[in-house]
């Protein structure tokens, strides 16, 4: 189960750091809904969500995992790693003066994503997340549907906007 999961985290970082240049390469609507279109926080938000989607339907499709147990615990982690990821990126970039960087984005990014592969493991595991499937589930496709929104109607606020 361990080498799993590792394998998947490392899936996972490979496809997001392609996917962040997927629309450069392939522009169209498609694309533009799945992939970051500009450099904006809310943008990259979408290389949390996506890209570790597509890995969890694989891992689920591949692996014998316990569906509810595993669809539950993908579900809050797909919830946690954006709120980590804002909360840190505004915490150090506003409260601590950090300048944001290439590599201090780049660093961010993989920091929650090990985050957010080390709670599913987790979660996986001891099933803690099963009880709320649910909500987590519904919030998760909220926070999808969240995505794709704001990306064709994004309003006027510093998160949708271009760093």
């Amino acid at each position: 189960m361990k080498k799993a999961f590792t394998l998947s985290f490392f899936a996972a970082a490979v496809l997001g750091a392609a996917w962040h240049f997927l629309y450069h390469l392939l522009p169209c609507p498609l694309t533009a809904v799945l992939s970051p279109v500009n450099e904006s926080v809310w943008e990259h938000l979408k290389l949390l969500y996506f890209p570790p989607l597509a890995v969890g339907i694989v891992m689920s499709l591949r692996w014998k995992l316990a569906q509810k147990r595993f669809w539950s615990a993908m579900a809050a982690v797909l919830l946690f790693m954006p709120a980590v990821l804002l909360g840190s990126f505004y915490a150090l970039t506003a409260g601590f003066g950090v300048a944001a960087s290439l590599a201090f984005d780049i660093a961010l990014y993989y920091i929650t994503l090990i985050l957010g592969w080390f709670l599913l493991y987790r979660l996986s595991r001891s099933g803690a997340a099963q009880a709320c499937f649910g909500p987590l589930l519904i919030g998760s496709g909220t926070f999808g549907a969240a995505l794709v929104v704001f990306t064709i109607a994004a309003p006027a606020l510093p998160i949708f906007m271009a760093i």
